[in-house]
C-alpha cells in the first residue's frame, strides 16, 4: 500500500522516526525554545547568503513543492483507478 498523502516527502528511517518520538515527548516550553533557536539560525543563515543564492534556494523549494504536488495527483489518480476497478468487480 502506498504511503498516506501527508508522508509522500518524509522518509520513514529510523532516524526520522526516533525524532519524531523525541518532539512528541517535549514540553511546551522546550518546543518554543528549540523553534526560537532555529528561527534565529535561519534568520542568521539568510542574511548570509546572496541574492543569487536566495533565487536558487527559493527555486529548489518551488521544484520540490511542485515534484512533491505531482507525485500526489498521481497517487491519488492510482487509487482512484484501484478503488473504481476494484468496485467494477
Amino acid at each position: 500500500m502506498p504511503p498516506k498523502k501527508s508522508n509522500l516527502n518524509n522518509a520513514s528511517s529510523k532516524g526520522s522516526r526516533r525524532k519524531r518520538v523525541e518532539r512528541a515527548q517535549q514540553l511546551p516550553e522546550q518546543i518554543e525554545t528549540t523553534n526560537a533557536a532555529q528561527r534565529i539560525r535561519t534568520a542568521e543563515s539568510r542574511a548570509q547568503e546572496s541574492q543569487e543564492q536566495r533565487d536558487e534556494r527559493l527555486q529548489q523549494n518551488i521544484t520540490r513543492t511542485r515534484a512533491a504536488r505531482e507525485r500526489n495527483i498521481a497517487t491519488v489518480r492510482v487509487l482512484d483507478r484501484q478503488s473504481n476497478g476494484s468496485a467494477a468487480h
